[in-house]
């Protein structure tokens, strides 16, 4: 009798992990995550945009190749086919860049956010 009541618990599991699986992640849901921490959660075909220029004022150093866990999301457009992400690095993510970042995100600066 327990193996059938477990049996059904793990297939009411199953099922409601692989629904939550199918949800496309929503504004927000990786603001201030690494790019390591939040790749497994985004679409594989995304824009990466290193906003070192408008925010901090210093030349970009992002080239895909680094180490995905030095940079921080700091905005999220995942309302189009691809999605995009803007990015900082992580020893970057303090004070008003933070602040801005998990309170409405710097979506601006994205040319995907604004079309």
């Amino acid at each position: 009798m327990r193996k059938v009541g477990f049996g059904v618990a793990s297939i009411s599991l199953a099922i409601s992990l692989n629904s939550c699986a199918e949800v496309p992640p929503q504004y927000g849901t990786v603001i201030g995550m690494t790019l390591l921490e939040a790749t497994p959660l985004l679409p594989g075909d995304l824009s990466i945009y290193d906003l070192s220029i408008p925010l901090l004022d210093v030349e970009p150093s992002y080239n895909g190749g680094e180490p995905a866990g030095r940079w921080v999301i700091v905005a999220q457009c995942a309302e189009i086919d691809a999605g995009a992400l803007g990015i900082v690095p992580l020893d970057a993510y303090a004070g008003d860049i933070k602040a801005t970042a998990e309170r409405e995100g710097w979506n601006y600066a994205l040319l995907e956010c604004t079309e």
